[in-house]
């Protein structure tokens, strides 16, 4: 997920457990300390970008959302915030009870846990129980930029003190909800229903009591996250008794910003010693929302991989929009041949390999939305660098014999 919607998440959690009863300390300090530490904390497995970032494209793909991403770093982390916090304590000369040191232990603790569980619902992935557990993992219920997840957060106006920080918080919230109507990559149902609920929101941070305000906003995250993983789940049941099984190996799927209806779809398949990628959009309600009005957020554009077309037939709920196909024994081979697309296999999850303009690339069709070399792209036609070594699965370790 992107920074705003854990820190958001993070600083809603942390206002509804500061406001709990029963602690020694004044309410305004440990509301202070509370909501520090779930902001710092929701965000702080992603410094894992300070080592990954500045190194190049492979080692980002490796690295971030790794060893930070577990559950074990999310333990340590908490660890950390709840010494710090303590210090603070004593610095402050506050003496908290032991509900105040639940409050503040639970805080620093959920704050790294509700990153990592926020990661996961998306179909990048995390890697929750590394060092015991060297696999992916993925949630394939919520896109990237949530912005039912971003207003959960509105009625956290009612507890700025600063102008300037409602205002910040304000302009961000109308803007998700500009950018998910401008960008076309919401239905205008869905945008409507968005500036709706801002609106009720914004409202509710005005006029009722703060708590009602914040339990309404907790009760919409919940909610997001609740109806995301259900429709997910459906989707997922949908296309298995839709499709032939055979051959199927996994099905990825990210639903459109705000809309639990429309699903982009991308089909794993083994099909004689050959692997297939294919990319469709789905619709779980295609009597009221056809496939076909769903925003194909690029679905439809010029790739990197060398689609061709899908022998099945696009109708109201699934729409197709191409594949490709690599002989697993050429991407056997070429993690044999090159170090960098054996290291590249260990984070695609539906991995391609083709000549494109004359050479050797290897790529994602998760993250494949352009004709140049996107973001999971990796040519290979001059020899480089091997990456560092990472401990990962490769995600289709499962088809591709001899490939960790």
């Amino acid at each position: 997920m992107d920074n705003i919607s854990h820190t958001l998440a993070g600083v809603l959690l942390g206002e509804c457990l500061a406001r709990m009863r029963g602690g020694a300390m004044p309410l305004q300090p440990r509301r202070t300390l509370v909501v520090v530490l779930a902001a710092v904390g929701s965000n702080l497995p992603d410094l894992d970008l300070l080592d990954s970032g500045w190194h190049d494209r492979l080692d980002y793909l490796l690295h971030h959302r790794g060893y930070s991403h577990s559950v074990v770093a999310a333990a340590l982390a908490g660890a950390l915030l709840a010494v710090l916090a303590r210090g603070w304590l004593h610095w402050r000369g506050h003496r908290p009870n032991a509900r105040d040191w639940g409050v503040i232990g639970a805080i620093a603790l959920l704050g790294p846990l509700l990153h990592l569980a926020l990661d996961y619902g998306n179909s990048y992935g995390v890697h929750p129980w590394w060092p015991l557990d060297n696999r992916w993992r993925y949630g394939d219920s919520l896109f990237i930029v949530e912005p039912w997840l971003w207003l959960a957060g509105t009625p956290l106006l009612a507890t700025l003190r600063s102008r300037s920080a409602r205002t910040l918080l304000a302009l961000a919230l109308g803007a998700i909800v500009l950018a998910a109507a401008a960008s076309g990559l919401a239905r205008p149902a869905v945008a409507l229903a968005l500036a709706g609920t801002l609106a009720l929101l914004a409202w509710l941070a005005a006029r009722a009591p703060v708590s009602l305000a914040l339990g309404c906003g907790l009760a919409l995250w919940l909610g997001t996250i609740a109806a995301f993983t259900m429709a997910g789940a459906y989707a997922r049941h949908a296309l298995r008794a839709q499709l032939p099984d055979h051959g199927l190996v996994d099905i990825v799927l990210t639903p459109l910003p705000g809309d639990p209806l429309c699903w982009e779809a991308l089909l794993v398949r083994v099909e004689d010693e050959v692997l297939v990628g294919q990319r469709a959009l789905l619709s779980l309600a295609p009597a009221h929302v056809p496939a076909q009005s769903c925003p194909a957020r690029g679905a439809g554009s010029a790739t990197t991989a060398p689609l061709t077309a899908v022998a099945a037939r696009s109708d109201a709920r699934l729409q197709w929009f191409g594949q490709v196909e690599t002989p697993l024994a050429r991407l056997r081979a070429s993690a044999r041949r090159d170090c960098r697309a054996a290291a590249a296999l260990q984070f695609m999850r539906v991995p391609w390999l083709a000549r494109v303009a004359g050479h050797e690339v290897i790529g994602d069709l998760r993250f494949d939305r352009e004709p140049a070399l996107g973001f999971a792209e990796i040519g290979l036609a001059q020899p480089g660098p091997c990456p560092r070594a990472v401990p990962w699965r490769a995600p289709r370790a499962d088809v591709l014999d001899g490939v960790r």
